[in-house]
């Protein structure tokens, strides 16, 4: 079957919808006022954004497999202020939808498929293991598969498993899959930020009054480009390996030439240029973990 191209304006379809809400007053669902939905999308995205950064650029930094295991509670805390980032963002685009569709009669069935494509791309991989951290006292600890060739990070969640034993939780690390790959996961949490976004738009364009002024698209990049185009360029650069726990899921193909980026995974191709917005967020998270070192069987 061939799959069309389809070109965005910005790498978050979801943009050029919320310029379109109307300059108005918008509310949370306990009737608190709440900036612009774009204001709050924006804000919401460049923090993850920022995050997504930190992370890779402690995986930059470190060149062998020694590095890994001696300097890994940076890189451990860069990863979880990302779920943390992601986790709020889920929340984030349910108030969007909220504060869209307050008084519209639809929102209930509207706000259940956003949901729908939040659970997909964000329960497993976010929302469980954090809620696990935050509530469950479980932590992230570094896993490193090496060989004298090639050196694949990567992390598992550490909870106790039986009186006096620590292990991979077996909440979080269902299906036989015992830790995951940097490499893997970073670019499902890309390519899920993405596809929300998609969702984000079709929602909230439900709730637009047919009057909505149709959205002209800035000439301005924005402050994001540059975290985009940095992201894009580990993206297409760096080792597409999985754990061996995790060859039975695909890698995202995410390339990026400077100016856009093409996702390819299964039968999904898009194209989507580098178009965001510019906002400032810094945010930390202190966690601990053990170090697990293996020789690396085939991860190509």
């Amino acid at each position: 079957m061939k799959v069309e191209q389809q070109l965005e304006r910005s790498v978050f379809p979801a943009i050029s919808v919320l310029t379109r809400c109307p300059d108005t007053e918008y509310r949370n669902r306990h009737g608190q006022l709440m900036f612009h939905p774009l204001a709050v999308y924006n804000i919401s995205t460049s923090k993850c954004l920022r995050r997504f950064r930190r992370v890779v650029e402690e995986l930059e930094s470190r060149k062998d497999h020694e590095e890994y295991v001696k300097n890994a509670e940076n890189l451990l805390e860069a990863y979880e202020a990302l779920l943390h980032a992601l986790s709020d963002h889920w929340d984030d685009c349910l108030s969007i939808v909220r504060s869209v569709f307050s008084d519209n009669p639809k929102s209930e069935a509207i706000e259940k498929r956003l949901k729908a494509s939040l659970e997909c791309n964000f329960e497993a991989r976010v929302r469980l293991p954090i809620n696990q951290v935050k509530h469950h006292t479980h932590r992230l600890a570094p896993v490193v598969y090496y060989d004298t060739e090639l050196v694949v990070p990567g992390f598992f969640f550490i909870a106790p498993v039986e009186k006096g034993v620590a292990g991979p939780s077996p909440l979080v690390h269902r299906n036989g899959v015992r830790e995951y790959s940097y490499s893997l996961a970073l670019r499902k949490l890309f390519l899920g930020l993405h596809q929300v976004s998609a969702a984000l738009k079709d929602a909230v364009q439900e709730g637009l009054p047919s009057t909505a002024p149709v959205a002209i698209p800035s000439s301005d990049e924005g402050g994001d480009v540059g975290v985009l185009r940095r992201l894009g360029t580990w993206f297409s650069s760096s080792l597409r390996c999985r754990f061996p726990g995790e060859v039975a899921e695909s890698v995202p193909d995410i390339k990026c030439d400077g100016n856009s980026f093409e996702f390819r995974q299964k039968s999904l191709k898009r194209v989507v240029d580098c178009r965001s917005r510019r906002m400032h967020v810094a945010v930390a998270y202190t966690g601990d973990g053990v170090t697990r070192s293996f020789k690396i069987p085939g991860a190509g």
